[in-house]
């Protein structure tokens, strides 16, 4: 438990340590996460529950499988994951064990005599909470079961497979924190441990501060569940929390903002030595520890709720100047310096005790006149035991003022004579009243001395100086050992703290002089330790054999089992406070005792849970196997592991460390990076400047206001900041601030837009159309504005301690909730639809860590990740919409010769991926679509106005409203709602199902359950409508009941117990269950659900063959989807939903599973109740709307509707298409999924399958069907970008293209060419189209050992290579590759996307540019998204690359040619080209100018392709390229010569000839030849009109320009060199320079009819096309 009330006083004094989570704004990114199991064991178990039974183990144990998948979800570790479960504790710690488990076996015990009063069945094994304990049998199957699911988790969950999991069990000995805490602490003694790193720990325990605390980490914070201090939740999470681990309900505790404070609260400390944060930091913890924890009680005069840690602090700030050092150092304790501490606290002994029985007595007169109010009875014998004189009167008659002591004797005892001696109190209080009699008689010190007398002769038993001494040097001795464990670790096993109260602090004197020393010792083991600690009434949770040690009354250790003890509750405020007396355990008689039991009575089982145990680590390794931890637990829920995807290594757990070694130094780990350089994510207060100031500000941060100071930071106004002046709304916000990115909710910094501006005088806003508006206040307004001003401070205060001054602007801001991509693949922020006030003083421009970057503007918005080989996937194409696929590798790259990187990409040069896609049966696909359509349609709940169901039940409609709403009942200060609460008028909620308003919005309508529930209501607690009818006729108002009325002559404990019914009894109802939510809600009846159930078919064990799929655009898979501000959901999940709605689970949270199936059954307004295809870990039953657990409340976000296709618009060459044979005429039937109704024509697929999967497909086809997904050996680990995006270790390798590979693969199987035919085919100057139509559709053998020939020979060689390998292929059937070539050719797809959608959506990496170019300022008018050149161009191909660098080079030194509007106007300038998109020379040709105001952040902007302005380093607010770069001085542009002019026709022969003999070929050329040919069709016009259209790829036009140049060149004279002569060559009509190339094409053909053959085998269908339409050109005229 740790410190107890320590969080809230540390929430409460440091306001803003508290980081509340949302769907959207999660934690930062955590390394390594740490889980004290026994948190979430014990919430999962009982959670402090009364109720006994109804809750099986294995329901336990999927609760506790549920919770920590939601906190992987949450936390989503990227390092390492610990999990530690309690082992045997140290014997200083087992004290408090042992009070804590023989209290609850009492309550236990309390508890089931209570039920079985009220006829309650108890079972004869009800649960028992102490078998949480090391060596139960309850904790072994746990630990199996915990095993089991790690490996589960590491096998389909890729938030699991990114760190390494260790698991430390029950068997290892150790407390768990402090198991982590070890960890920790090993690592960083490591020399290759990394600073920076961030860790978060979860768990209730306070103690856990201390811990973290201590590690001097400042990138460390808590995961803690949002808890309550209203009611008898104690500071404990609410059952509702608990039983919905969700975002919502957790918050991060920041440690390193408690650091800061800490320094800014000592910053103003003048000191004789220098400030060392670090040194503060140890010093607070050995100040908490006066306080009490779980080693040590808290000194007697030191209470945390009476403010005895702000004492704390305030004496620590007013003597550290004067104690000449710090108080520790790494865990070592400077006695004489704490001796001046504690002598202060002493000098406060009698003050606190004063106050502290003034205030007994106060909340002992209040408490009796709330009892006289209430009737007395009962409650009176409470007092009176309360006022009772106990046994310590006696001592006081001893003391050495007899004759005082005999007064006050006289006047404590009551009439009749002296009152019975109470050995302990009957309930808690801060102060007996003997004792408050004593400090409050004015004796000052003497009473003092009295008072000390008592509580050491009755508490502590220490009758003298002596014992008095013992006591002092036990507590020191405890103050080393606890410094010593958290520093170092366990500094002895069996040493304790043998009392169960404090000293006082005045009596600890001359610690110099006391001896401290400590033997290691050794742990106990799991049943020595269940011996120590359990009761006699938890005996059967140990051994048979065992068990008579705690029950036979002749046992030699039966005294340490006491049926019967104490509960001291002098001192406290709460039951849960007392002080558990019950004996302290004789180590020595225990051991003795438990070596008697014969081992030969324990079983092998239970020999094993006897034993001391190791650590297990897992690795995840794809497609690892290992037996171990493999076999399911639960058989009926989850199968066994055949492939584990992990490895497990165990190791011992870590030795001590050595003699004399520092654990945890008072030091920062060198190169932490703290302040404005904390790591991205992590908050810190000094991103703006402060003034701290401890006041009392009322803070309110856990439900109440807070009632002690508060270290309240100051924040500059306007007017200070200023020196004075006061700027307008207007002035701010035309600077650049409205519309602009903006951070508030400071120190955590969350991002949003800023859309007004307002002061006292009126506000600046955007309107519709995205024109600046300043509205002027009227009076009203102006006023209505001031008071909410002045609010707004005030909340500053209350809620996070921020004193904001005179607010004089006011900024409204809508908060940024993520990321969307659209179908075109453009990205665009959402933001929420309300505005946030925010004082402009509070509000930050940038985050430090992009000021300390020097990019402050630095667009974050996240890139579209890379899919790996094994990756699963949900597919978007027009067949198979919502499919599960998987990743296949590129197959360009699988048959090259380059071997695949660790990390590297599965996707081809232009981005595009392989895609094995697995299809539904009919069963799950249209008829479950059907099916659910239909029960939905027959089960619609049909709602009754009131008036007739309340003329049913012959009651009016008032009082029918009355029941159904909220009822209360008041009964002194308790009130109680005994209404259904089905709706709310004023809210307008209902609960679905049962309620909703009438069509005229006047009234309520109800289902025909409610009449059924009210009948019952009316016949189980007739008193309730009894008095509602009576009160009816008597025109009674709609104030609350009062229960003394309807209950009259019931004392007050019985009407308790009768409203108890009531309330119980509405908790069971079906509508209890369900929440009330907002208007507009649909949900399908409990008997719809449960006929869907059946009417559905399960999903089939035997699916269809999978798909093959290839040239899929990354537009067309949807990866797992994590909600959160820096992620990108695509626009086509979240609905709109109807009921019946077929349903895949994009969640990449794990539960539910990803690709899951279901259909709609409710439809809320955030999120829709889901009834899944099949059972899933996490599932519920929805409060038993379904049968199994197969249902789950899911946010939108998270679904894709697969029976309502989203239309995904892509260019003709991103179409993907499905694999098939050659001799494939038709589809495969049992390979095609059904086609959905409505499916759009966006996308078009091929009609043919593959006859025969190929060994890829079959494999992904078992890997979609075994969840996980399977890859090969050396695939990386399936861990989706959204999840985590996983960096190679170095650039990938750029792909090559699918036929380009398979051609080099297949090179070397071909007859070498022969020399002499290629001297046949030398020529002086070799055509320049026949080579290029070689260079894009021919393959030419590769001598890589040949000597160099010229380029007429290479290019004859070329020409011979083709015509060899054709005539080989006709002759024979090949094998090996180029049997798989021909197979694979006739479907090949090569050509790169050049659509904006895809170089928007695939981030592939461009080469290197021709010349490095500085990127210049974004253009002002346009929104260009830039498109870098040679993307088209095979990437992997170094000769197509040299070969368009050599073309350009030709190109250059061309004369330049006029334009046609140049031309028409005598001007010889150069002609219009192809501009690079982004030119900062106008608007871009790809889109039209942006309407004007469409710039970054204002309002009305239109959505089209973009909507704003990009930043410096072009990045738009949509678009994801680059800005333009202009040309860098110097350098000449290089211009397209004039049409008409002649180049040597040799130089372009040469490159292609050096080319095809080096073996290489560009096959990107067919896309640049597509574009070629629409330019020799149609000209500079066709072009552009083309670009319009997006009909081809614009990196193609780019790199078809530069061959399109040159050709050009071959119908010009050879000495054409200047522009004035071009410009004549261009006065008459050009000759159509495509018939030209097509008339020495088709000479090529006769003289080698070979090269022809392998022309049209080879083929592709741009090559083809580019044939076809070149032999259609029209001839030039003579």
């Amino acid at each position: 438990m740790g410190i107890p009330k320590f969080y809230r006083w540390l929430s409460e004094r440091y306001p803003l340590l508290n980081q509340k989570l949302t769907m959207t704004e999660g934690p930062p990114e955590i390394d390594n996460l740490y889980l004290d199991m026994n948190g979430i064991i014990h919430n999962c178990t009982h959670a402090n529950r009364k109720d006994i039974g109804g809750v099986t183990e294995e329901d336990m144990m999927l609760k506790v499988f549920d919770y920590l998948e939601k906190l992987i979800q949450i936390v989503r570790p990227q390092k390492l994951l610990f999990m530690a479960i309690d082992g045997v504790a140290p014997r200083a710690k087992m004290n408090q064990q042992r009070s804590r488990r023989f209290k609850s076996a009492m309550e236990r015990l309390k508890n089931e005599e209570e039920q079985r009063r009220k006829g309650v069945e108890v079972p004869d094994d009800a649960f028992d909470s102490n078998c949480i304990t090391p060596g139960t049998e309850f904790m072994a199957r746990l630990g199996k079961h915990l095993r089991f699911f790690i490996r589960r988790k590491m096998a389909d969950d890729p938030l699991w497979q990114k760190p390494n999991v260790v698991f430390s069990g029950h068997e290892v000995p150790g407390e768990g924190e402090h198991k982590i805490m070890e960890y920790i602490r090993w690592e960083k003694r490591q020399p290759t441990y990394q600073p920076n790193q961030r860790h978060c720990m979860y768990g209730l325990d306070a103690d856990l501060i201390m811990l973290s605390l201590v590690t001097h980490e400042p990138h460390f914070c808590l995961l803690r569940e949002v808890v309550s201090y209203t009611g008898s939740n104690r500071g404990q999470p609410a059952r509702e929390v608990l039983e919905n681990p969700c975002a919502e309900n957790f918050i991060l505790f920041q440690i390193g903002l408690l650091r800061e404070y800490f320094e800014l609260e000592f910053s103003s400390i003048k000191l004789p030595f220098p400030l060392d944060l670090e040194r503060i930091v140890d010093d607070y913890v050995l100040m908490c520890m006066l306080v009490g924890n779980d080693f040590l009680p808290a000194l007697p005069t030191l209470d945390i709720a009476e403010g005895a840690l702000n004492k704390l602090m305030d004496l620590y700030k007013q003597l550290l100047p004067n104690l000449g050092g710090y108080l520790t150092y790494a865990g070592e304790l400077d006695r004489r310096r704490l001796e001046m501490v504690l002598e202060r606290i002493g000098q406060m002994e009698l003050q606190t005790l004063e106050e502290r029985a003034q205030d007994a007595e106060y909340m002992e007169n209040k408490r009796a006149k709330r009892e006289a109010r209430m009737g007395g009875g009962t409650h009176m014998r409470s007092r009176n035991q309360l006022d009772e004189v106990d046994a310590g009167i006696q001592s006081l008659s001893m003391s050495r003022n007899g004759t005082r002591a005999n007064v006050l004797n006289e006047a404590l005892e009551p009439e009749g004579g002296p009152a019975p001696a109470a050995a302990a109190q009957q309930g808690p209080t801060m102060m007996s009243r003997e004792a408050r009699q004593m400090m409050m008689a004015g004796m000052g010190d003497e009473g003092l001395q009295l008072w000390k007398d008592r509580y050491y002769n009755e508490k502590l038993h220490a009758y003298g100086p002596e014992d008095r001494r013992q006591v002092a040097e036990h507590y020191i001795a405890g103050l080393h050992w606890v410094l010593e464990y958290y520093y170092r670790g366990v500094a002895s096993w069996d040493w304790y703290y043998p009392y169960h109260y404090a000293p006082m602090a005045s009596d600890m004197i001359n610690l110099d002089s006391i001896q401290v020393a400590f033997t290691q010792g050794t742990p106990f083991r799991p049943f020595e330790q269940l011996l120590a600690v359990l009761p006699a009434a938890s005996s059967k949770l140990l051994p048979p054999a065992f068990r008579s040690l705690m029950t036979d009354p002749e046992s030699p250790v039966i005294d340490f089992y006491p049926a019967t003890f104490e509960v001291d509750m002098e001192g406290k405020r709460a039951d849960w406070e007392g002080v558990v007396l019950v004996p302290f355990v004789d180590e020595e008689r225990l051991l003795k005792a438990s070596t008697s039991v014969r081992t030969a009575l324990l079983s092998a089982e239970e020999l094993s849970r006897n034993q001391l145990g190791q650590i297990q680590i897992f690795q995840f390794s794809r497609n690892a196997v290992e037996p171990k931890y493999c076999t399911s637990t639960m058989p009926k829920l989850f199968r066994d592991l055949r492939t584990c995807h992990s490895r497990c290594i165990e190791k011992p757990p870590p030795p001590p460390l050595p003699t004399g070694g520092k654990g945890f130094q008072p030091v920062l780990v060198t190169g932490t990076r703290v302040g404005l350089n904390t790591p991205t994510g992590m908050p810190t207060l000094k991103s703006l400047q402060v003034r701290p100031s401890m006041r009392n500000a009322g803070v309110n941060v856990l439900g109440t206001p807070s009632r002690k100071e508060s270290l309240v930071l100051g924040l500059k106004d306007l007017r200070e900041a200023l020196g004075g002046a006061v700027l307008s709304a207007e002035q701010v916000a035309k600077s650049g601030l409205l519309g602009s990115r903006a951070y508030i909710n400071w120190p955590y910094l969350q991002e949003a837009r800023v859309v007004r501006v307002s002061d006292r005088s009126g506000q600046v806003f955007y309107d519709s159309k995205g024109v600046v508006q300043v509205q002027k206040w009227q009076q009203p307004e102006a006023q209505r504005w001031e008071t909410d001003a002045g609010q707004l401070a005030g909340n500053f205060i209350t809620r996070s301690g921020i004193d904001v001054g005179k607010v004089d602007l006011v900024v409204s801001v809508r908060v940024c909730l993520g990321y969307i991509r659209h179908s075109d693949g453009t990205i665009e922020k959402t933001y929420s639809k309300d505005e946030v006030q925010v004082p402009l003083q509070a509000v930050i421009r940038q985050k430090p860590q992009q000021a300390a970057s020097g990019h402050p503007t630095a667009d974050d918005a996240p890139a579209y990740p890379d899919l790996y080989e094994g990756m699963q996937v949900v597919f978007l194409g027009k067949h198979h919409y919502g499919c599960m696929a998987t990743v296949l590798s590129d197959l360009g790259r699988s048959l090259g010769r380059q071997e695949k990187q660790p990390g590297q990409s599965a996707a081809a040069a232009n981005g595009h991926y392989r895609l094995a896609v697995q299809p539904v049966t009919e069963q799950v696909g249209v008829n479950a679509l059907r099916a659910a359509k239909r029960v939905v349609e027959s089960f619609a709940v049909k709602y009754y106005n009131s008036g007739n169901l309340a003329s049913r039940l012959r009651v009016t409609p008032r009082l029918l409203g009355r029941v159904t709403g909220s009822m209360w009942a008041r009964d002194g200060d308790d009130r109680y709602d005994l209404g259904l609460a089905i709706k709310t008028s004023a809210k307008d909620t209902c609960v679905p199902g049962f309620s909703q308003p009438s069509e005229d919005g006047n009234g309520w309508m109800y289902s025909a359950a409610v009449i059924n529930i009210l009948e019952d209501y009316r016949t189980k607690h007739a008193w309730v409508w009894t008095y509602l009818v009576r009160a009816e006729k008597d025109n009674d108002g709609p104030g609350d009941l009062r229960l003394d009325q309807m209950l009259p002559g019931l004392t007050p404990v019985q009407r308790k117990e009768k409203v108890r019914e009531v309330t119980d009894w509405l908790k069971s109802t079906p509508l209890a269950k369900r929440p009330l939510v907002k208007l507009g809600v649909k949900v399908l009846s409990d008997e719809g659900v449960k006929a869907l159930q059946m009417a559905v078919a399960p999903i089939p064990g035997r699916l269809p063959p999978v798909v093959e799929y290839e040239n899929v655009p990354p537009a067309l898979t949807l990866l797992p989807y994590t909600p959160g501000a820096d992620q990108v959901k695509l626009a086509v999940q979240g609905g709109p939903f109807e009921l019946g709605d077929r349903v895949t689970c994009v969640s990449g949270k794990g539960s539910p599973p990803y690709g899951l199936r279901g259909t709609v059954i409710g439809v809320y307004e955030e999120a829709c109740e889901v009834l899944f295809d099949e059972d899933f870990s996490g599932g519920s039953n929805l409060n038993g709307r379904v049968n199994g657990r197969c249902g789950a409340f899911v946010p939108k976000d998270l679904l894709l509707c697969v029976n309502k296709p989203a239309e995904i618009s892509l260019a003709k060459h991103q179409v993907p298409r499905q694999q098939a044979g050659k001799q494939a005429k038709g589809p495969d039937p049992a390979a095609a999924a059904p086609q959905q109704a409505g499916t759009p024509p966006g996308v078009a697929a091929a009609t043919t399958a593959k006859p025969e999967a190929s060994p890829a497909s079959r494999a992904a086809a078992k890997a979609i069907q075994q969840r996980p997904a399977g890859g090969s050996a050396a695939s990386t680990p399936c861990v989706p970008a959204s999840v985590a995006v996983a960096a190679p270790v170095s650039p990938p390798v750029p792909s090559t293209k699918l036929l380009g590979a398979a051609m080099r693969s297949a090179a070397n199987q071909r007859p070498a060419p022969d020399r002499k035919q290629v001297q046949q085919h030398e020529t002086a100057g070799a055509n320049p189209g026949k080579a290029l139509l070689q260079k894009l559709t021919t393959v030419a053998a590769s001598p890589a050992h040949d000597p160099p020939a010229s380029a007429a020979e290479q290019a004859a060689a070329a020409a011979a290579a083709a015509a060899a390998a054709a005539a080989a292929a006709a002759a024979a059937h090949p094998s090996g590759s180029l049997a798989q070539l021909q197979k694979l050719v006739p479907n090949a797809r090569v050509g790169n996307s050049g659509s904006r959608a895809q170089h928007q959506s695939a981030q592939t990496a461009p080469p290197a540019p021709l010349q490095q170019q500085q990127p210049g300022p974004p253009s002002q008018q346009s929104h260009p998204i830039e498109v870098e050149p040679l993307q088209s161009m095979d990437e992997g191909d170094e000769a197509g690359q040299a070969l368009l660098r050599k073309l350009r080079e030709s190109a250059s030194t061309l004369p330049a040619a006029p334009s046609a509007g140049d031309a028409a106007e005598g001007s010889a300038a150069a002609p219009p080209k192809l501009s690079r998109l982004g030119s900062t020379k106008g608007p871009s040709p790809a889109r039209p100018p942006h309407a004007k105001g469409e710039e970054e952040g204002r309002p009305g902007a239109a959505l089209g392709v973009s909507a704003k302005l990009p930043d410096a380093e072009g990045r738009g607010f949509r678009g994801r390229g680059r800005a333009a770069a202009p040309p860098p001085p110097g350098a000449t542009p290089v211009a397209p010569p004039a049409p008409g002019s002649q180049a040597p026709s040799a130089a372009v022969a040469a490159v292609v000839a050096a080319d095809a003999s080096a073996g290489r070929f560009s096959l990107d050329g067919i896309q640049a030849g597509q574009s070629l040919l629409r330019s020799l069709k149609s000209g500079d016009a066709g072009v552009a009109a083309s670009r319009e259209s997006g009909r081809f790829s614009l990196d193609g036009i780019q790199a078809g320009q530069s061959l399109l140049r040159s050709l050009q060149g071959a119908a010009a004279p050879a000495n054409s060199a200047t522009a004035s002569e071009s410009g004549a060559a261009m006065s008459p009509p050009p000759v159509n320079p495509g018939a030209a190339l097509l008339r020495q094409l088709q000479g090529a053909d006769a003289e080698g009819s070979g090269a022809s053959a392998a022309v049209k085998m080879q083929s592709l269908e741009g090559g083809a096309e580019l044939l076809r339409a070149l032999q259609r050109a029209p001839s030039p005229a003579p």
